[in-house]
């Protein structure tokens, strides 16, 4: 004869013990996951933004004038120049008497002084030629954030960004290095 009794209380005890341990381990497993997800998208975000910061910076140093730079106290958080500009509209940035034509001072560096006005200040960096403010980015490391430095004839560039996983994550830098030999 068959025997029917179903299951007793330890037996059905012990089966949603072992799966109460299975279920902890696959939510271990998911969140362990899931934090390496958060903190890899970080870092992707956080390289991308020092990456769009120097490529900027780049563009706009190439064409310095190596005599306006303020190479003097170097190593500096804020970086001020001038580019060659054609302000005579003969094509060139070159006057009739074969003069460079510079721009107006612009700046580079953290905006300690809340240039544009949105309560960020440490943690952005920012273009100004006085009449035009640009944020590079918003993710600057507080401390050591920006650094310009001279090499032989160019600058280095280091920009420190930084960002935070999830909530209670951790924090995130990463730092890009540049150098600009300035062209005039």
């Amino acid at each position: 004869m068959k025997n029917t009794r179903g299951m007793t209380l330890t037996e059905l005890m012990v089966v949603l013990l072992l799966l109460s341990i299975m279920l902890a381990i696959f939510y271990a497993m998911a969140d362990t996951m899931q934090s390496m997800t958060n903190s890899q998208e970080a870092l992707i975000v956080t390289r991308d933004e020092g990456r769009q910061a120097v490529r900027a910076m780049v563009r706009d140093l190439r064409n310095a004038s190596t005599g306006s730079i303020n190479w003097g106290g170097m190593p500096l958080e804020t970086l001020s120049y001038r580019v060659a500009t054609d302000l005579d509209g003969n094509g060139l940035a070159v006057d009739v008497d074969g003069n460079l034509e510079l721009s107006g001072v612009r700046t580079i560096g953290p905006d300690v002084d809340d240039i544009n006005g949105d309560t960020l200040t440490t943690t952005q960096l920012i273009w100004s030629d006085g009449a035009t403010t640009r944020v590079l980015t918003s993710s600057l490391a507080p401390v050591n954030g920006i650094q310009f430095d001279q090499v032989g004839p160019g600058l280095r560039i280091s920009v420190t960004t930084q960002h935070q996983a999830s909530v209670h994550g951790p924090m995130l830098q990463a730092t890009l290095n540049e150098i600009i030999v300035p062209r005039n």
